[in-house]
């Protein structure tokens, strides 16, 4: 059985839309097939005074694997396409703030319509509801309105596990 899952993809150091094409082709190439993806989104960073603005796309991908083993993939995907989570703690410890620039950043903001809750994984994304960058291109990715999008993560997130 596949579970559609939509990824979110972001950074605001570098060339950002190449590592996220080059991103693109390893979730097809590890995680499944990218059957949809929103439009580009520019946007100022949130949570923190960023030098350079964001630039995120949403991935819509069907998939066999488990949550985890998504996520477990990703974060390879990043370190491989230059992620240095050494170097953005040390950023957000010397600056005092709780993000910091990034190459590349790999979220998954849903699995299905499963709420997951453990130590290293929450689904759908804590603060999707709270951030319109990667709202808006979740929504577009799946082909729904925003408020269509809004009244499925609370559907999800509402529900009883």
């Amino acid at each position: 059985m596949r579970t559609e899952v939509v990824i979110l993809g972001g950074g605001n150091v570098g060339d950002v839309a190449q590592r996220l094409n080059r991103a693109e082709g390893l979730i097809s190439e590890r995680i499944g097939d990218v059957i949809s993806r929103s439009e580009w989104h520019t946007t100022e960073p949130w949570g923190f005074n960023g030098a350079n603005s964001f630039t995120n796309r949403a991935y819509r991908v069907l998939t066999t694997l488990g949550a985890s083993e998504v996520l477990e993939l990703l974060l390879n995907i990043e370190a491989e396409l230059g992620r240095n989570r050494l170097l953005e703690y040390r950023e957000k410890v010397l600056g005092q703030q709780s993000y910091a620039n990034r190459t590349i950043d790999l979220d998954i903001l849903l699995y299905g319509e499963q709420r997951i809750v453990t130590p290293h994984l929450q689904i759908p994304h804590p603060l999707i509801l709270q951030r319109d960058f990667a709202l808006i291109p979740m929504c577009q990715a799946l082909g729904i309105g925003v408020t269509e999008g809004r009244e499925l993560i609370t559907k999800i997130v509402n529900y009883e596990m």
